[in-house]
């Protein structure tokens, strides 16, 4: 602890009298640990932590994001196929081997614009083939992911008659 010595006047002094000079003896004890109000620039043990814990966790945040929208970048990267690079992947799976060499008839990449009218005419397509093709050939219809190399689904597509005058309706005839 420290002491003080403050000298100080009467007020008999101040009036004109005689001066007299006393001396008070002033004690300054230091603030408890945690109750007193120390210095504004310093944090507590807590609070450091807090502000560690924080900065960890949001560049353990940031790096995972990092890794996500790379993951993403070369899936897109990889859509951009042209439509041999596509077929000749896909005719390598046992489930499309045997339309390898043929031409399709027709060959399309499922997305957001075009998913609502393609899940009318393929049932069970869903939001979860965005990205993938749809290759159409005379018996079969296959929905191709080219960026997993996979094939989802091979459709066996029935062979479509055109309705013929006697199979329209009942028949009168005179």
């Amino acid at each position: 602890m420290a002491k003080a010595q403050i000298p100080t006047q009467s007020n008999d002094a101040k009036k004109g009298g005689a001066t007299q000079k006393t001396s008070v003896s002033v004690e300054a004890t230091p603030p408890e640990p945690g109750g007193g109000h120390g210095d504004p620039r310093e944090m507590s043990l807590v609070v450091a932590y807090s502000v560690l814990v924080l900065a960890v966790v949001s560049l353990l945040l940031s790096a995972f994001s990092f890794a996500k929208i790379s993951q993403i970048a070369k899936i897109t990267a990889r859509q951009d196929a042209g439509i041999a690079d596509v077929l000749k992947k896909m005719t390598v799976h046992p489930e499309a081997l045997h339309y390898a060499g043929m031409k399709p008839l027709a060959m399309v990449q499922v997305d957001q614009n075009n998913l609502e009218g393609l899940a009318k005419q393929v049932s069970g397509l869903d939001v979860f083939a965005t990205g993938s093709y749809l290759v159409r050939f005379t018996n079969a219809v296959f929905l191709y992911n080219y960026a997993q190399d996979l094939v989802l689904r091979s459709i066996e597509a029935q062979p479509t008659t055109p309705p013929s005058s006697a199979t329209n309706g009942p028949s009168t005839q005179p």
